[in-house]
């Protein structure tokens, strides 16, 4: 997804990019392969289980991990010209009021690169994707993880038209082909949710939820699995 953007942006020198809720630091090695350059990396998490895949990635060189809740991270560095968000928008809590911050943040000129799931649209795989994110959602939440169910593409661009951000790019990939229905897969996908259930209900299921794992798993025998319509935006500050 990130290629089509290659023309537009390859000649483009980037001092500091921030890549917010990191993980392994995999968006932020997208990004640095867009641009002519990309001088310093920040990866900021709340979790530093990523951290030794995050240097893999980036390198010792020009990448800083930073294990930070992003709500309570001071922002020192006003030298920064570029922000990326991936996958996390529904991991971020008062999401919109983040988003003005970054916009406040970057430097005049400064890019924001959002790449997000979606509910549009969706094949019956996908809404087995859909079903699987919200009961794991759901299951985070009882043990006081901030974790909200899929934003739909009206939503996202919602929480944009307050931020001061001028669009500059989008596109949404469907991933509407890409049907899995492997016993592998089905599997792996239900361990998770069970476990994750044993564990955050302290083996006490509700038994609603034991009914939508069941009718899940039901669903993606049928139907398959597929991975979500993805959104990338790209916005501007002035």
């Amino acid at each position: 997804m990130i290629c089509d953007i290659d023309l537009m942006l390859k000649e483009r020198e980037i001092n500091h990019l921030v890549d917010i809720a990191t993980g392994d630091g995999w968006f932020a090695k997208e990004l640095d392969l867009v641009f002519q350059s990309v001088n310093k990396i920040t990866g900021i998490d709340i979790k530093n289980n990523g951290i030794d895949q995050f240097y893999q990635h980036i390198g010792n060189s020009k990448g800083n991990f930073i294990c930070s809740d992003i709500h309570s991270y001071h922002w020192n560095d006003q030298d920064i010209d570029c922000i990326g968000i991936s996958l996390s928008l529904h991991h971020l809590s008062d999401i919109e009021s983040l988003l003005k911050k970054f916009y406040d943040i970057l430097a005049n000129n400064g890019l924001i690169f959002i790449r997000e799931m979606i509910t549009d649209n969706l094949t019956p795989a996908q809404k087995n994707q859909k079903t699987f994110h919200h009961l794991k959602a759901k299951m985070d939440q009882v043990v006081g993880t901030y974790h909200v169910n899929t934003y739909s593409l009206d939503n996202i661009h919602s929480m944009l038209e307050q931020t001061g951000f001028i669009k500059i790019y989008e596109q949404i990939d469907t991933n509407s082909q890409k049907c899995i229905k492997t016993q592998e897969v089905i599997e792996s996908r239900l361990k998770v949710l069970k476990e994750t259930a044993e564990k955050n209900y302290q083996g006490k299921i509700p038994p609603k939820i034991s009914s939508e794992i069941r009718q899940l798993e039901k669903n993606i025998e049928q139907y398959g699995f597929s991975p979500p319509p993805i959104y990338l935006y790209i916005g501007l500050k002035l």
